[in-house]
């Protein structure tokens, strides 16, 4: 509708305005220039979206560019956290069946790293297996990297000298899984009225944008 009203009624609606000769209100002009621009540049926009596409299609093929995207995607304010924590969960939770099938810690963690979609974690865990090899505990690696959450730490660390790793592997996937299956309930009960408003503000602005010159021309007339 949106863009119907735009390329085709806004036309048609400017050389109504335009042999008026009166000055339109900055609401109009813009939605002017919109217009113009789709009208014309359209072409632009969808060489912009086809590149894009392909760039997250066949570009992120390095690991170099998927670590950057994987950065990105972790320190974004409201997802971050979000991302961060349904990470962990896939990770903890594969983890906790792999020590349960009677794998050992290292090869567990070789195993159950590559379920990960973040490059940075896969290499902070990458790096940790390494240590693990040489003697060093498990929590306290994790405990060294600014990525993994304090809480994670202290029940990994207490499940590493209780001797029950896979229970507190199960308890931290148990409350990630908890956590991020309750955000994506609200981000889908605020996602339709969002859409809403969003569009009907953007509709109500287009109507208004059409409207002002009228109310000019019926003032002028009175």
């Amino acid at each position: 509708t949106i863009i119907f009203m735009l390329t085709f009624v806004m036309p048609r609606l400017l050389e109504v305005f335009s042999r008026l000769g009166q000055s339109l209100p900055l609401p109009t002009k813009i939605l002017i220039a919109v217009s113009a621009y789709l009208k014309q540049g359209w072409w632009v926009i969808l060489i912009i979206l086809i590149c894009a596409g392909v760039f997250f299609k066949f570009g992120l093929n390095s690991k170099r560019e998927r670590k950057l995207l994987s950065g990105i995607m972790l320190k974004l304010p409201l997802s971050g956290e979000f991302i961060l924590k349904a990470e962990l969960a896939r990770f903890c939770r594969s983890l906790q069946i792999l020590l349960k099938s009677g794998i050992q810690v290292l090869n567990a963690i070789r195993i159950a790293t590559p379920t990960l979609n973040s490059e940075i974690i896969k290499d902070e865990l990458i790096s940790g297996h390494e240590k693990i090899e040489q003697g060093e505990s498990f929590a306290v690696i994790l405990g060294r990297s600014r990525i993994f959450p304090k809480f994670m730490v202290n029940l990994i660390s207490i499940g590493e000298e209780s001797g029950k790793l896979d229970e507190a592997l199960g308890e931290v996937a148990d409350i990630y899984e908890t956590e991020t299956d309750e955000a994506i309930k609200v981000m889908t009960n605020l996602l339709e009225p969002l859409m809403i408003l969003v569009m009907g503000a953007v509709v109500g602005f287009i109507i208004v944008a059409m409207l002002l010159p009228v109310f000019q021309i019926n003032i002028m007339i009175k």
